[in-house]
């Protein structure tokens, strides 16, 4: 394709750029890519929402959305981001299902090394996750039921991404370990039944 105008992308990938700082990064899906690593995210919170950990993560989540005020200086990114957060909140959002967005980020990352063009990328989709925490309002078309959610520049997701990582990351390192640990100790099992059922099926 070729460029557009003075941009050195083209239509495509300049609209990429706009979304993920990336030419050939893209915007995760909220269910056919993520559904599955927040379900895994959600189960394991059952057993341990209760940990101080997760409940400073809960805590913090949820005083960036009551303090979004204090994100006013320097206009800007900071600007923008403010008025995510204080949409957030008016909307009802909560620190943990905020955190539930960003674990399954982190966890298809995990998952799928390969995706990533490079971290900026992985870095974006958390932040824009989890500024969709509840659904951004957009243009409606005229079958009431269909909506085309608004955008949220790329730069305003990679600084709420950052503050992510910097904040959570090791939490969602471990958070992730657990996870696996789980999943290979269901899978050790289940061979083990499999194989005792072979070699002496039930009557």
């Amino acid at each position: 394709m070729a460029a557009n105008g003075f941009s050195r992308y083209c239509a495509k990938h300049r609209r990429q750029f706009y979304l993920t700082r990336s030419p050939t990064g893209r915007i995760l899906r909220k269910g056919r890519d993520l559904k599955r690593y927040r379900d895994m995210a959600a189960e394991a919170l059952v057993k341990h929402r209760e940990h101080p950990a997760f409940q400073a993560a809960f805590r913090w989540l949820e005083s960036l959305m009551d303090g979004a005020e204090h994100f006013e200086g320097g206009g800007g990114v900071r600007r923008d981001l403010a008025a995510e957060f204080r949409r957030l909140r008016r909307d009802g959002a909560t620190g943990e299902a905020m955190f539930l967005r960003i674990a399954a980020v982190w966890g298809y990352a995990e998952a799928n090394r390969g995706t990533w063009p490079d971290d900026v990328v992985q870095t974006v989709n958390l932040g824009h996750h989890a500024l969709r925490t509840t659904p951004k309002p957009g243009k409606h078309s005229r079958r009431k039921e269909k909506v085309q959610p608004a955008n949220t520049k790329g730069t305003v997701s990679l600084a709420f991404g950052k503050m992510i990582r910097e904040t959570l990351g090791v939490l969602l390192m471990q958070l992730w370990e657990y996870i696996e640990r789980e999943f290979n100790r269901q899978a050790r099992a289940r061979c083990a039944i499999t194989d005792a059922l072979q070699g002496e099926p039930l009557a």
